[in-house]
Formats: structure tokens, sequence, C-alpha cells
């Protein structure tokens, strides 16, 4: 239970560090709502990946700065409708990974001890329809 709880209070840092240090891709505005905006933020030690998507692809390897034994690792995933997605943790030899369809509605927090450090981050989507937040962390 306690690392449930330092898991969930470390989305709700990562999601206010999201907004410092992020790329934003392109957006679409539809019946007054904001879609296909894509926020990602690698800082040391955190990365974030949080879009509101309609029918959205994307496909990027993104480096982590993580420097320490054990990943957090938190996913929420709303409003799924249609595509898929998937994200996939590596490390230099891609022997480390940390698979995850997202795919469906959920709520996932994993914490792993780590025998390699993590390097990057694949995450695939596919005219993909829903909300995801992801958040990594090391501590």
């Amino acid at each position: 239970m306690k690392n449930l709880l330092l898991v969930l209070f470390t989305v709700v840092i990562l999601f206010f560090l999201s907004f410092s240090g992020c790329k934003k891709e392109d957006s679409v505005t539809s019946n007054q709502s904001t879609m296909n905006n894509l926020v990602v933020t690698s800082v040391p030690n955190a990365f974030t990946f949080v879009v509101d998507a309609a029918e959205y692809n994307y496909s990027e390897t993104n480096q982590l700065q993580i420097n320490a034994d054990t990943l957090s690792i938190a996913i929420t995933v709303s409003s799924h409708s249609s595509g898929s997605g998937s994200i996939t943790i590596k490390d230099d030899n891609n022997t480390f990974s940390y698979t995850k369809d997202l795919s469906n509605a959920m709520v996932s927090a994993d914490v792993m001890k780590l025998s390699t450090v993590p390097k990057t981050v694949d995450i695939i989507l596919s005219n993909y329809t829903g909300k995801i937040t992801i958040a990594v962390a090391g501590k």
C-alpha cells in the first residue's frame, strides 16, 4: 500500500511538472474541446506523456534520464474508443523491457527493482482515440 501511495504521489507531481520542458504537437479543435494535444516531458529521473487523442497517430522513441535502482510506472487510459497503442521501455542493449498495451481503459501502477538502467521509452499510437497519462519515475 505504501508503494502504491508513493506511485500515485509521484504521478501527481510529475503531472504538474509536465508543463515545464515539454513539447507540444499539432492540435485540432472539435466541439469546443482541444484534441490531439500532446505533452511530453523528460527530466532527470522522470518522464511524462499526456495526450487527449482523436484518431491520432504517434510513433516516437523518447530518451529517458533515469539514474535509479527502482522504477515506478503509472498509466491511466480512459475514454478509449478506437485504435491501438503500446508503451515499451528498453535499455541500451534492449535487454530490459517493460511493455503495456494501451488499447483498453485502465489504471496501472507498477514498481520494479532495476537490474539495468532504462534508456528509452517507445510509445506507438495508431488511429488512437482516448486519453492517456503515463508517468515514469526513478527512485
